[in-house]
């Protein structure tokens, strides 16, 4: 998959401006590889 950074963030953030299906593939591959956010990053 070839998207940005900031897509693959607000993908996962359920950003509106974020394609349903691009949602998908983003979260799907997160979960394939364990991906764990880092929550103190975000602040």
């Amino acid at each position: 998959m070839n998207v940005s950074i900031s897509t693959v963030s607000r993908a996962l953030k359920d950003h509106p401006d974020i394609s349903a299906e691009r949602k998908l593939k983003v979260n799907e591959l997160a979960a394939l590889i364990a991906y764990d956010p880092n929550l103190y990053a975000d602040t």
